[in-house]
């Protein structure tokens, strides 16, 4: 496929009478009005449906960007570190964000994400340190990891899809989430949840629209998702008095057989240290370097880089092991903990 240039402004190619936006052809630019179709010299006009891969990445004067109606896709990093960007809007044709599109975009306060989505991908809006409310609609299937990891000013959540298990770190490092909203169907456990501990406000949205707390605050333990089921008994704690970092922590010995829990748990309170007493530190770094096997293994497959900081500072790599673990992170095709272990060695 020949690439073709659409007035100065970037390469695209042409597929099946569709266009795919390749590369922007400057990354001097302060605003994108992209076309629904573009006349391609053959009396023919072919819509946009893609923006492919990188095609944006780091264009760092970028402010602002206009997508069309005809636009499906858009692939990895494609606006990765814009830093900039202020506002973009998304069309309701739109049914995939892939991983890192708008990942270190720290401008960006407001993104509404169509009904149409139904795949998000891993660090899709990482680091978008200034975005402080996200709805994930009732469409989306598919959440990855991190997607939402790092919005450092992020207040609310709402996640009205009842079609997701699970939340994959998605909020990893959201350390300022005030209210988090589920939709009554969700199959979602929240359940030692770690990126959730320091939200005090979660409630269930009903069919009507109205909002109810996750737990009923009374003696007989019961969830409100059923009438008369009973909660998780460590939730019950958690919140029946209102939430405090004490009751969490308290917790800790009822998920310890549990090793990979207590793994996440630990790695995530110390990478907090919100309101961490000097005893259940030590409690953490204690059970971290019994599981020491367990936590490097798990953290390398997740590819968290907070969590291998805790390891690395509390010692467990060495000069003397690190390089297998680099090897491991390679042989699995985990490149963020592949570069994170390989700048720990170089420092050792």
């Amino acid at each position: 496929m020949n690439e073709l240039i659409y007035k100065d402004l970037f390469k695209y190619v042409v597929e099946n009478r569709k266009i795919s936006i390749k590369m922007v052809t400057t990354r001097n630019i302060e605003e994108v009005v992209i076309p629904e179709e573009i006349d391609i010299g053959v009396k023919e006009t072919y819509p946009i449906v893609r923006i492919g891969a990188h095609a944006f990445k780091e264009c760092k004067k970028l402010k602002t960007v206009s997508l069309p109606d005809t636009l499906k896709e858009i692939n990895e990093s494609a606006f990765k570190g814009c830093e900039q960007l202020e506002s973009i809007n998304l069309p309701k044709s739109l049914a995939v964000i892939s991983g890192g599109t708008f990942s270190l975009c720290k401008n960006l306060s407001d993104i509404e994400i169509p009904e149409n989505v139904q795949g998000i991908g891993a660090g899709a809006f990482s680091g978008c340190r200034k975005l402080e409310t996200v709805t994930v609609p009732k469409n989306v299937r598919s959440v990855q990891d991190k997607a939402f990891s790092d919005c450092t000013a992020l207040k609310e959540v709402v996640i009205l899809s009842d079609k997701l298990k699970a939340l994959p770190k998605i909020f990893f490092g959201c350390v300022n989430i005030k209210k988090f909203i589920l939709a009554m169907s969700s199959a979602v456990d929240l359940t030692f949840q770690p990126e959730l501990t320091c939200v005090k406000n979660i409630f269930l949205r009903t069919a009507e629209g109205t909002d109810i707390p996750l737990y009923m605050p009374t003696a007989e333990k019961y969830s409100c998702r059923e009438e008369g089921k009973p909660a998780d008994e460590s939730y019950v704690k958690i919140f029946s008095e209102g939430f405090t970092w004490e009751n969490y922590d308290n917790t800790f010995d009822e998920i310890t057989y549990d090793s990979e829990k207590g793994c996440d748990v630990a790695a995530y309170r110390l990478y907090t240290k919100a309101d961490l007493s000097e005893g259940m530190c030590r409690t953490y770094e204690k059970y971290l370097k019994k599981h020491r096997k367990t936590a490097i293994g798990m953290f390398i497959d997740f590819e968290d880089t907070g969590a291998l900081k805790v390891l690395s500072e509390l010692g467990l790599f060495s000069k003397w092991n690190i390089r297998k673990y680099i090897k491991l992170a390679a042989k699995n095709k985990k490149p963020q903990a592949e570069r994170f272990l390989q700048f720990t060695a170089d420092n050792c």
